[in-house]
């Protein structure tokens, strides 16, 4: 309880300040906003004496404004193109009506969809230069309009003072001058804005047919259950006018490699990101394996090794997988064959890795889906009638249940292979491949076309995504592992069961987002992820009211996630770049400067977070001002020390007086420092007790740090040795005794002194240093050398004595008597 009071008022405090500095921001913003409409510059007359170096300039003006108006080639290539383009896409809007009507497939619809996406995107590049010169325009009127007036006021100026006539020609002529270019930016202002409704207008008709397209695709026509063909016995393999019309608006291969030049000759600013982009991944993944190649994982067992070889055997594989993906995102509105090249490539480039981590059985199980994904493919680009396409469908299906059939381990193999994750799911899926298999052949020979579509996109999109993300699962849970590995094994005397159940925890929930992820993308293929979003995101964002309140579970899920996530990230951060990590040496960071940078991103992190998820339940941050001052004064007075001891510790973590793995002594407290926290901190004593000191004593008190600016201490062993012994002799003892310990440093030498001459025995002083870690054992190790080299030259070492002389001896009574 009293921890878990400590953080809330460690966090408290956090969101006061932050509270309070956000409101303050907020409230100095209509200050601010007051303050310039009150400092509005007018309009004012030339002073007289300074109307002729004025006209001077306004010339240089007007000459530069007439060239920049002049200077508009972008906007002179857009009005000569646009009437072209409009014509392209009046063309394109019946050829689609057409298309409409000749009954295609879902998959040329969604194609013909992205194409019209494509011609927006190409419009609103028109569009955002448009308007990046209508904005220039207004700047530019309203600074005309600006030096208009100022030249009128000056003009009627110069007439009152009647100053000479050439100079008041001057001052007209300039005004004259002005006036024109008003009308000419006036003009130029128009014809953007009529050019800007052309550019929309045209925006508008290409989104009113992505609707169309999309109600097509949403239609009971492509239902599927609904019999969109006739069986399969009816019908004929000679093309008909339909045919035509979808052969018009399908994909060509020759049409898609000019438009993929085209990109390439007007994409120079994409293709260096990616150059830049494609640079930084082969450095990374170079500095990854470097950096395995040089740590010391290789005598632990099958997982981390197993790690290890994932990223260091498949570079390349990788590099290319990175690039290849890269090129997705960074190219937009690219040719579909393009993006089917990369795709193909993606699966074929990650099957190395796969088969690494795959038993020998469900080798041919990779090839067959990068087959039936090419096999899918290649209908995009083929011309077929309604008949060659239910052909083709049963084709499909015929080798998807063929395919299946020949990965499926018979029974006394199954018992005797050894099976992972990826092999397991594959054996699940099998019978469900064999029923859609069943179902595919049944419903395309039947006529249920929407059917057979479905089920074998299912088949198809099944095997490529568990295929692809298993390899991403594989990646990243390999990177997990060595971090964990890493994390633990900088630590003297870890515990390898918490480590282990660090790693499975980690891969559960690396494996729990892939399946999330690769749900979402599945869904997203066979075309039920959007009417899912669009049910969750009403229902999601239905306003409830209770009493004053109104909210929606949105509101509160986004509250409770963002939370989540900031809590999540502070604990990464911490884990991944804490001080035994040393992930900062790349750039040399002082000790102790890594665990500060990570104490301020991760409080930022979870302070940000806290602001963030308060914005997204609606609350008004303005309105925690008075709160939070009052709740300040609260805290001054009655949580003194806490404050004392939070500020202790912000000191200690900027300034560095004791870094995690000092040994410290303090209050008669000796032991490493364990933790520094922002409250309190942890020191472990030698004797195995973990001792909670406040940040304060550390500050307030005298601290001694054994270890602060380096690790090595001190040591004296004091011995004393008979008055027959030969001093210069025990001296030489001494020094070789130290001298032939491993834990004792050679520089600074080690030193033995005669100390004093004792009541019994000569006294002798040795020091030496050694590494504190060494310590111990280092002292016992040269006092056993000191005890055996005197004994093999015969020193004896004295024990205390005294001599005793008696005077008198009492008298025997029995013989006095």
């Amino acid at each position: 309880m009293k921890k878990t009071f400590i953080l809330c008022v460690r966090f408290a405090i956090v969101c006061i300040i932050l509270l309070q500095s956000v409101t303050a921001i907020s409230q100095s913003k209509p200050a601010s906003s007051s303050k310039d409409s009150i400092t509005v510059v007018k309009p004012t007359f030339i002073p007289t004496i300074e109307i002729v170096d004025k006209i001077e300039g306004e010339k240089e003006y007007i000459k530069n404004i007439l060239k920049e108006l002049d200077d508009k080639d972008q906007i002179k290539e857009i009005d000569s193109l646009l009437p072209i383009y409009t014509s392209f896409i009046k063309d394109q809007k019946k050829s689609t009506e057409n298309f409409i009507k000749a009954n295609p497939n879902r998959l040329k619809i969604t194609i013909l969809n992205k194409k019209w996406n494509g011609y927006i995107d190409y419009l609103a590049i028109f569009q955002e230069n448009v308007n990046k010169f209508a904005k220039k325009n207004i700047e530019l009127k309203d600074d005309i309009t600006f030096r208009k007036e100022t030249w009128d006021l000056t003009y009627k100026n110069a007439k009152e003072q009647k100053i000479p006539i050439e100079v008041l020609t001057t001052v007209r002529t300039t005004l004259n001058e002005i006036k024109k270019i008003e009308k000419i930016v006036l003009k130029e202002k128009n014809n953007l804005l009529s050019l800007e409704a052309k550019i929309s207008k045209q925006i508008t008709a290409s989104k009113d047919v992505i609707v169309q397209l999309q109600n097509l695709k949403n239609s009971d026509v492509y239902n599927v259950f609904y019999l969109r063909h006739p069986p399969m016995w009816k019908l004929s393999l000679i093309p008909n006018e339909d045919h035509q019309i979808i052969k018009e608006n399908s994909e060509s291969i020759t049409k898609n490699l000019k438009d993929f030049v085209n990109i390439i000759n007007t994409s120079e600013e994409q293709i260096n990101i990616f150059s830049f982009l494609v640079l930084l991944i082969v450095l990374l993944v170079i500095y990854i394996k470097r950096a395995l190649q040089k740590s010391n994982i290789y005598e632990t067992g099958f997982e981390i090794t197993r790690a290890r070889d994932n990223l260091k055997d498949f570079t390349l594989t990788t590099i290319l997988f990175l690039t290849i993906s890269t090129a997705k995102y960074t190219f937009i509105n690219t040719p579909r064959l393009f993006d089917d090249l990369l795709n193909s490539m993606i699966l074929l480039v990650i099957i190395p890795l796969v088969k690494a981590n795959l038993n020998p059985h469900y080798y041919k199980a990779l090839y067959f889906i990068v087959v039936i994904y090419i096999a899918d493919l290649s209908k995009t680009y083929l011309w077929l009638t309604i008949g060659q396409y239910k052909f083709y469908l049963l084709l499909m299906s015929i080798f998807v249940i063929v395919a299946t059939l020949s990965v499926k381990p018979d029974k006394e193999t199954l018992r005797k292979m050894k099976i992972g994750y990826f092999s397991r799911n594959l054996q699940k899926i099998a019978p469900t491949l064999y029923v859609l298999g069943g179902i595919a052949i049944i419903s395309n020979v039947l006529g249920y076309t929407n059917l057979t579509e479905t089920t074998l996109k299912i088949c198809v999109g099944s095997g490529v995504i568990t295929m692809l993300f298993y390899y991403i699962l594989l990646i990243i849970n390999s990177i997990s592992v060595v971090i964990i590995h890493r994390h633990f094994t900088r630590k003297l005397g870890y515990d390898v069961k918490v480590k282990k159940q660090v790693q499975r925890k980690a891969t559960r929930i690396i494996r729990v987002i892939m399946i999330l992820f690769g749900t979402s993308i599945f869904l997203k293929l066979i075309d039920v992820l959007s009417p899912i979003v669009d049910y969750f995101t009403s229902v999601f964002s239905e306003p409830y009211k209770i009493g004053e309140i109104t909210f929606t579970i949105g509101a509160i899920l986004s509250f409770i996630l963002i939370l989540s996530g900031s809590y999540v990230a502070t604990k990464l951060i911490s884990f991944t770049f804490g001080e035994s990590d040393k992930l900062f040496n790349v750039i040399k960071l002082p000790k102790g400067v890594p665990a500060a940078i990570s104490l301020v991103v991760r409080y930022f992190i979870f302070g940000f977070g806290i602001m963030l998820s308060l914005s997204a339940l609606g609350v008004d941050l303005s309105k925690f001002n008075l709160m939070a001052g009052a709740l300040g004064l609260g805290i001054g007075f009655g949580l003194q020390t806490v404050i004392s001891n939070f500020v202790s510790g912000l000191i200690l973590v900027f300034e560095r007086p004791i870094l995690t793995g000092d040994t410290v002594e303090v209050d008669s407290l000796l032991g490493t420092v364990n933790r520094i926290g922002v409250r309190s901190s942890s020191i472990t004593t030698f004797d195995g007790a973990e001792v909670i000191v406040p940040n304060n004593n550390l500050i307030s008190n005298n601290l001694i740090n054994w270890t602060l600016s380096n690790s090595i201490k001190r040591l004296e062993i004091n011995i004393g040795s008979t008055y027959e012994a030969d001093p210069n002799l025990v001296i030489k003892l001494l020094g070789e005794a130290a001298k032939e310990s491993d834990k004792v440093l050679l520089s600074p030498a080690p030193l033995p002194l005669l100390n004093d001459f004792g009541e019994s025995s000569m006294n002798y002083k040795l020091r030496f240093w050694v590494h504190n870690e060494n310590g111990l054992s280092a002292r016992s190790d040269v006092s056993i050398a000191i005890y055996n080299k005197f004994k093999e030259n015969g020193i004896e070492i004295p024990y205390p004595h005294q001599d005793v002389y008696v005077k008198d001896l009492p008298k025997n009574k029995d013989k006095d008597s």
